[in-house]
């Protein structure tokens, strides 16, 4: 992001002719280097120097002084970073990351109201803004404001749809809750839009668990699925309400419609209480063939990921997917089903690349949409 924001500093600097042209040019030069230093030598103090120059060469570009301020945060100097950053936030060429780094900054202080005000008055200026939505949501969460972190994380994911952390906070907190339903959702979409990162490996292993969690044995013969309490919460607002119930059509909430499919799907997958990957990829494949097929739940409720689901379902693809989303959570079955399906997987691989999931605000994806 920090090179993104340098070239076009520099570019634009190349845009313009007069005396200054060089000096822009230089000071770009010697905040490239900067940058280099502070991210793969972690030279925060020569890092500091070079960019104290280009600040002078160029003295009207906020990237610089921003860079200082954060090479400040970095060194835990974070008195020093909010005194820049305060400067910062008023100019009319301000960025998202002053008011993420300024919050950040006095949160570490110990200052979390001064922090949910510094992100809010962001929000005011960046209201498209995933990145403070994410961080207003942490700060309200180690409050143990929850209700109120679910809810800066479910606009921020509505916002911008294809930031990932967001996705991530909520499929963690879901996990412990009973709308788990909303765990499977926000933690697959996660994985989807960051691939290959300690959080994604994080995040497999958490949706192993939560399928292993969802269903609460009774006995050696019984048990019962536990996805979500909302989504069995019948509400009726009109006559048309009414008529469908008593048809039989959808009348439950999109939660409970899933869960009741994931019900049937799962019915004979948790004989000894526990499920395996093989197992869920059953589930899934059924759940996809109820959902689209036999109940068409498809029509009265759209969901982006089932969707994308189905487009691999159709590829053939489904098992490898599977496989691959919960590997994290049984490494033992992973590997042993990998060196029997190595092909395939690597055929999925490739496919997989060249058509990731895409979300538009157009789509659905949010628990707050339904």
């Amino acid at each position: 992001m920090k090179k993104i924001l340098l070239f076009l500093i520099f570019m634009s600097a190349l845009s313009l002719y007069g005396q200054s042209e060089e000096d822009k040019e230089q000071a770009y030069k010697l905040a490239k280097e900067a940058i280099r230093l502070m991210d793969e030598e972690g030279n925060f103090d020569k890092s500091i120097e070079l960019l104290e120059k280009s600040k002078k060469l160029d003295p009207n570009n906020l990237t610089y002084s921003y860079e200082i301020a954060y090479a400040h945060y970095n060194l835990k100097d974070y008195k020093k970073a909010i005194k820049i950053l305060e400067k910062l936030k008023n100019r009319k060429d301000v960025t998202e990351v002053v008011f993420q780094l300024l919050g950040n900054s006095y949160d570490i202080l110990g200052d979390p109201e001064k922090a949910i005000e510094t992100y809010s008055n962001g929000l005011k200026i960046f209201e498209n803004s995933g990145s403070l939505y994410l961080e207003l949501g942490i700060v309200n969460f180690f409050k143990e404001n929850y209700n109120e972190a679910i809810q800066c994380w479910e606009n921020g994911i509505i916002v911008e749809p294809e930031f990932p952390s967001n996705y991530y906070w909520l499929a963690k907190i879901f996990s412990n809750t009973n709308e788990k339903i909303w765990a499977l959702f926000y933690g697959e979409i996660f994985m989807n839009l960051e691939r290959g990162s300690k959080r994604t490996e994080e995040i497999s292993n958490k949706l192993f668990s939560v399928f292993q969690e969802c269903y609460i044995s009774k006995s050696d013969t019984s048990g019962e699925f536990q996805l979500t309490e909302k989504g069995f919460q019948i509400t009726i607002n009109s006559k048309k309400d009414l008529k469908n119930i008593a048809k039989g059509k959808d009348f439950l909430p999109f939660e409970g419609v899933f869960a009741s499919d994931f019900a049937i799907a799962g019915a004979f997958a948790y004989e000894d209480g526990t499920t395996s990957i093989n197992e869920i990829f059953n589930i899934r494949s059924s759940i996809i063939n109820l959902w689209f097929n036999e109940k068409k739940h498809c029509k009265n409720f759209s969901n982006i990921l089932m969707d994308y689901q189905k487009t691999i379902y159709d590829k053939g693809y489904l098992e490898p997917y599977t496989y691959w989303l919960l590997m994290k959570g049984n490494e033992k079955e992973f590997e042993d089903w990998y060196n029997k399906n190595e092909e395939n997987f690597k055929l999925f691989i490739t496919w997989y690349q060249n058509n990731p999931l895409r979300i538009t605000k157009k789509d659905k994806y949010a628990r707050i949409q339904y």
